[in-house]
């Protein structure tokens, strides 16, 4: 695994620039960062956060993220683009915020550019969605701008946005997840493995199950054993149950067979664990036989 990944308190592998602890910037990671969102506030917010690094660190930025959502009220984009040089004047003069003149008068500007421009940043941030299969390597893999960004930039500027270069942008890209960005090795990365991300949920799953995962054949990453109900007593006169009934949840990874071999492996674990219904995340589901209670 990358030094630029460390792994979180909670098991979960991170970008090691969202910490390990359960914290602002590390729900910002795990929620907002590479997130694709289209939400409108949403994406005023990316983008005066983008307007405010110029120049800054991403830390500085963001701590100061609070107080940008006060000072421009909720990223409404209406309300900001309604505020006038006399608000201008206040935001300077806020200990709160950082008081960049320019940057603050930019925000106000690019509100009302979002709300007259054509197309509207929505069209355009989806006119440049990406979804690379391979993840960057490492924090020194990261570019700080792409011929992308710099082309979204320059529409931008064409539609009367401001403090809106290249850098600028491609941070705004970042955020929103126009393009994802997080580390190989992050849970959060394009091409985190299907069998690792299953592997997190499967433990879990299978902890809570009481049901050890490797006894049914298939690698651990691939399979969550839920219980889908509790043993039923005996009543006077009938036949005890065997045991709970099971559904062994295939989840897709690269590990896990395919077609007609991910068929014959699903019923035959279903003959041998009294499995009635195998689920499969693409819809098919196959009901074991042999399953029925004696």
């Amino acid at each position: 695994m990358s030094s630029d990944v460390i792994i979180g308190k909670d098991g979960k592998p991170r970008c090691s620039w969202a910490g390990a602890g359960d914290t602002a910037f590390g729900r910002y990671h795990d929620e907002v960062w590479g997130t694709r969102s289209y939400d409108e506030s949403a994406m005023f917010e990316a983008l005066t956060l983008g307007v405010f690094e110029v120049g800054l660190s991403w830390s500085i930025v963001f701590g100061k993220r609070d107080a940008f959502q006060k000072a421009f009220r909720g990223f409404d984009v209406a309300k900001v683009a309604a505020m006038t040089a006399r608000d201008v004047d206040r935001l300077v003069q806020d200990a709160s915020m950082i008081r960049n003149r320019a940057k603050i008068q930019a925000t106000v500007d690019n509100a009302r550019a979002m709300m007259s421009a054509s197309p509207s940043l929505v069209d355009l941030a989806k006119s440049y969605e990406t979804t690379p299969k391979r993840a960057p390597r490492s924090l020194a893999d990261l570019p700080t701008s792409t011929p992308q960004a710099e082309a979204f930039a320059k529409q931008l500027k064409s539609q009367g946005y401001r403090f809106v270069g290249p850098t600028s942008v491609y941070a705004f890209m970042q955020n929103v997840g126009v393009v994802n960005d997080h580390i190989h090795g992050c849970f959060r990365a394009t091409d985190y493995p299907a069998t690792a991300r299953s592997k997190l949920n499967a433990d879990r799953v299978g902890h809570e199950a009481g049901l050890p995962l490797h006894r049914f054949g298939l690698p651990d990453a691939t399979a969550a054993i839920l219980p889908l109900r509790k043993p039923q007593p005996a009543r006077s006169g009938t036949r005890r149950r065997r045991g709970p009934r099971h559904a062994i949840h295939a989840l897709c990874g690269e590990a896990l067979p395919r077609g007609p071999q991910l068929q014959r492996t699903v019923r035959r674990l279903a003959r041998r664990e009294r499995i009635d219904v195998i689920l499969h995340p693409c819809g098919a589901s196959w009901k074991g036989k042999g399953s029925r209670d004696e």
